[in-house]
């Protein structure tokens, strides 16, 4: 080996690389010009985030038994199951992918990143962490505040315009929908159906 990297990034992508089983390459001069064209085309935050992806993916490769830079596509999607059940984010996940298919196109190997089942996984696990959750039911008692407060003035910078007598004189309806007072506010304020 020749050159060692000049940050901890970088040394994760070299340890990868010499870890892999069966593709450990001897660095020559043009390797290691490479090897740093291709890192210093990678801003320095992304050579950190890269890193520290590939870190913990190897960490899980090794302890699966897994070939750390060409997995199968179906033992990255069990790597991205895993990881969004123990909640990473999605662009944890798909930054994973990114590195890998990074490393796997540095080294000449078959891009296994890119198969349609780990394209297909990222999709799925986004559109899960993206799916509408139902909103609680409004209660009772928040409902009251709601009708108690519907025609008070507000106050704050527009409160000028909204102050009840305001809106009696625009001809403003109450915004209690099945209030008694439906008609204008009356002019001393309020709302006709709040007494």
């Amino acid at each position: 080996m020749s050159e060692a990297p000049a940050s901890a990034g970088e040394g994760v992508l070299v340890a990868i690389q010499d870890a892999a089983l069966g593709l450990v390459r001897p660095y020559d001069s043009e390797q290691a010009t490479r090897f740093a064209a291709a890192l210093e085309a990678l801003a320095p935050n992304t050579r950190r985030a890269y890193g520290s992806a590939l870190a913990t993916w190897e960490r899980w490769a090794a302890l699966g038994g897994v070939h750390a830079l060409t997995p199968s596509p179906f033992a990255l999607r069990a790597y991205l199951r895993q990881r969004a059940s123990d909640g990473a984010s999605i662009s944890s996940l798909r930054l994973t992918v990114a590195a890998l298919r990074k490393l796997q196109a540095f080294v000449g190997v078959e891009p296994t990143a890119n198969d349609q089942v780990v394209t297909d996984t990222i999709s799925g696990l986004a559109r899960q962490a993206a799916a509408p959750r139902q909103a609680y039911a409004l209660t009772a008692e928040a409902l009251a505040v709601v009708t108690a407060t519907a025609c008070r003035p507000r106050v704050g910078r527009q409160a000028g315009a909204a102050r009840a007598g305001a809106a009696a004189r625009a001809g403003r309806h109450c915004a209690v929908p099945g209030a008694v007072g439906r008609g204008p506010a009356p002019l001393g304020g309020g709302c006709a159906h709040l007494g």
